[in-house]
C-alpha cells in the first residue's frame, strides 16, 4: 500500500487552508491553521507517508520554502496563472486548496524555481535598490509636474540639482505650491542619499560572487547593476536546458498563435492555406530581466563591439526596435552558453555565430 499524501496550502495573512489526498486522490483531511511557522510544522510532522507540498507563488512561498522543503518529501511552489482549472468556476479558500491538491495528484503543476540561497543577500538588497530608484523617479515626476503645471518649463535635469534649489523655489509664487516643492524636495534628497547606500550595498554583496560576476561583467553592455540584477533573478544558468526556455522566461520568446490549420478537400485532409498567424512576445515572463537585457541591448547597439553587427541589422531593412530585440536575445542566449560554461565573452565568435544564423535563416 502506497503512503504518498499530496498536501496544498492557500496562505494568506492570518490564516491557511489546507487539503490532503492520499495515494488514490481521495480528500482524507483538510481544515484552516493560523499563519505561523509552528503551525506548519505541527501540520507536517502529523501527516504520516511521503508528504508532496505545493502552495502558489507569493508573499509566503519563499519562507515557506525554507521552511518546509527538507522536512517533506517534495515542496513545490507553483505558478497558478499556468493552469486553466485554477482560474475557472467558483473561488474559495476550500476550492482553491482542493483544485491545488488534485493537480499535485494529477502532476499537472508547473513549478517556478526557489534555491540557491547563497543569493538570498543579494537578491533583497536589489530588491530594495529597485524600489528606492522606483520613488526617486516617482518624486521627479511629481516635481516637474508642480513647474509644468504652472506653465514653467524645467529643462532636463536642472530642477533636481541641489545648487539651483533656491532659485527654482523662488519660481513659485504660491505658499502652498511652495511648501510642496520643499517637501519633495527633502523627499528626494532622502530617497537619494537610501538609493546610494542601498547601490552600494548591492555591489559590494555582488562581488561575492566574484567567479560569475568576472564572467557576466565581460559581456556587452552589462555593467555592475545588470550583472546584480541577473544573478539576483536568474541564480543558476543550469535551470534553464537551452536558450529557448531562457528566452521565455526573460520575455524575449516570439509566440505564434493559429485556429482550424486543416479542411478536408476532394484530395482529403489538407492543410490551410492561411496568413501569417499572429505574433507576439511571451506575456508570462520576468520583467527585471527583460528591462536588464533591453538596457544592455540598448547599450550595446551603441557603444563596444557589436555596434557593427548592430548598424548590419538597419542595413538589411530591420527597424531599430526590431534590430535591438535580435541583439536582446543573441545576448540572452550567449550569457546563457557562457555562464555554464564559465568562460568569458569573446565578441569576434558572438559576431561569427550570429551572422552564420542570420545567413541559413535568409
Amino acid at each position: 500500500m502506497s503512503d504518498e499524501k499530496y498536501l496544498a496550502f492557500d496562505v494568506h495573512k492570518a490564516t491557511s487552508s489546507f487539503t490532503v489526498r492520499d495515494h488514490k486522490g481521495r480528500v482524507c483531511q483538510e481544515g484552516i491553521i493560523p499563519t505561523t511557522g509552528d503551525t506548519f510544522l505541527r501540520l507536517i510532522a502529523s501527516i504520516p507517508g511521503h508528504l508532496h507540498v505545493t502552495v502558489e507563488e507569493g508573499l509566503h512561498a519563499e519562507w515557506l520554502f525554507d521552511l518546509l522543503a527538507h522536512r517533506v518529501h517534495r515542496f513545490l511552489v507553483c505558478n497558478p496563472r499556468k493552469s486553466k482549472l485554477l482560474a475557472s468556476g467558483s473561488k474559495s479558500d476550500r476550492i482553491d486548496c482542493r483544485k491545488l491538491s488534485k493537480l499535485l495528484f494529477l502532476g499537472e503543476l508547473s513549478a517556478v524555481y526557489h534555491g540557491e540561497r547563497s543569493l538570498r543577500a543579494l537578491q533583497q538588497l536589489v530588491s530594495s535598490y529597485e524600489t528606492l530608484v522606483s520613488d526617486c523617479t516617482r518624486s521627479r515626476s511629481r516635481l516637474k509636474a508642480l513647474y509644468v503645471g504652472r506653465g514653467i518649463a524645467c529643462p532636463r535635469r536642472t530642477v533636481f540639482h541641489p545648487a539651483q534649489r533656491q532659485l527654482w523655489l523662488s519660481k513659485l509664487s504660491e505658499p502652498g505650491a511652495r511648501l510642496r516643492a520643499e517637501l519633495l524636495f527633502d523627499e528626494l534628497d532622502a530617497q537619494t542619499v537610501l538609493r546610494k547606500k542601498a547601490k552600494a550595498a548591492m555591489l559590494a554583496e555582488c562581488r561575492t560572487h566574484a567567479a560569475e560576476v568576472k564572467v557576466l561583467r565581460s559581456v556587452s553592455g552589462f555593467g555592475p547593476v545588470r550583472v546584480a540584477q541577473l544573478l539576483a533573478s536568474v541564480r543558476t544558468p543550469h535551470r534553464f536546458p537551452n536558450a529557448s526556455a531562457f528566452h521565455k522566461y526573460v520575455g524575449l520568446a516570439v509566440e505564434t498563435s493559429s485556429s482550424s490549420d486543416y479542411e478536408f478537400g476532394p484530395e482529403g485532409l489538407r492543410k490551410r492555406t492561411r496568413h501569417v498567424a499572429t505574433r507576439g512576445l511571451t506575456r508570462d515572463f520576468n520583467r527585471r530581466l527583460k528591462n536588464v537585457f533591453k538596457g544592455a541591448a540598448t547599450n550595446a547597439a551603441h557603444h563596444g563591439p557589436l555596434v557593427p553587427y548592430y548598424a548590419r541589422l538597419l542595413e538589411r531593412g530591420s527597424k531599430p526596435e526590431l534590430a535591438r530585440l535580435t541583439l536582446a536575445r543573441r545576448l540572452a542566449s550567449a550569457v546563457l552558453s557562457i555562464w555554464k560554461r564559465g568562460e568569458l565573452f569573446d565578441p569576434r565568435r558572438f559576431l561569427a555565430k550570429a551572422n552564420q544564423t542570420d545567413t541559413a535563416r535568409r
